[in-house]
């Protein structure tokens, strides 16, 4: 069995991640800052108008899938190294 420290410290840890996540998405979705350097080089920011909200909904859905593939490959993994070390 996990001892509840430990998960406490996996749960800290999976909420500093997800705000970090977050605080990333706000600061590169939500902001005029250039993607690159200056003149230099720099990416060209994905024209996104107000009316078109299904293509914000699908990168939405399509970071969940992957949000929910890691979670689950996370999981289960966990479980193998729990199941292993009770074993030994």
């Amino acid at each position: 069995m996990t001892p509840k420290r430990q998960t406490g410290v996996h749960f800290a840890l999976a909420i500093a991640l997800a705000a970090a996540s977050a605080a990333a998405w706000a600061l590169l979705w939500i902001t005029d800052w250039p993607l690159g350097i200056r003149g230099e080089w720099t990416w060209a920011r994905i024209a996104h108008p107000d009316d078109l909200i299904w293509d914000s909904l699908l990168g939405i859905v399509q970071a969940g899938l992957a949000l929910g593939c890691i979670a689950l490959v996370a999981w289960w993994g966990g479980r193998r190294f729990a199941r292993r070390t009770q074993s030994d």
